[in-house]
């Protein structure tokens, strides 16, 4: 005697309750071999997207956690960092750093500011030596 596969038995069960008027509170019973593999196929489906988010997370924040951890490991006396040298267009104190550790920033970005007293004074001592100047220069004409 040939047996129906589950597929077909669903199949037909499926057309028999879209015809049929269920009692309120009773749901149409799913062949176990297909609950089985829907329920397979979730559960792998479920655990490839949360190593595809861990993936993205660790691509993403990976500078953050090797560049914000407290204490630094080595095995051969060698801490692997990264530096940028930086240097201004002119010496002086350093009044303000509006940038925090391992922030980014973009090019033209302000970093810092240099006291700028002594420039100040110099630009005002210059102009005091050419308003003298133009004094002795209208005091010969």
């Amino acid at each position: 005697m040939n047996r129906p596969s589950e597929a077909g038995i669903f199949r037909t069960a499926c057309l028999r309750i879209d015809r049929a008027v269920l009692p309120k509170g009773s749901f149409p019973r799913i062949p176990s071999g297909y609950a089985k593999r829907l329920l397979g196929v979730s559960v792998r489906l479920g655990i490839l997207m949360i190593a595809a988010a861990v993936a993205v997370l660790f691509m993403l924040r990976w500078d953050s956690w090797v560049g914000a951890r407290v204490d630094q490991t080595t095995d051969d006396a060698y801490v692997k960092g990264d530096l940028t040298p930086l240097s201004a267009k002119v010496e002086g104190y350093v009044r303000k750093v509006p940038v925090n550790d391992f922030e980014r920033v973009k090019a033209g970005e302000l970093l810092l500011e240099i006291e700028d007293d002594d420039y100040k004074a110099r630009v005002a001592q210059a102009e005091a030596d050419v308003a003298a100047a133009e004094a002795a220069i209208d005091n010969i004409k």
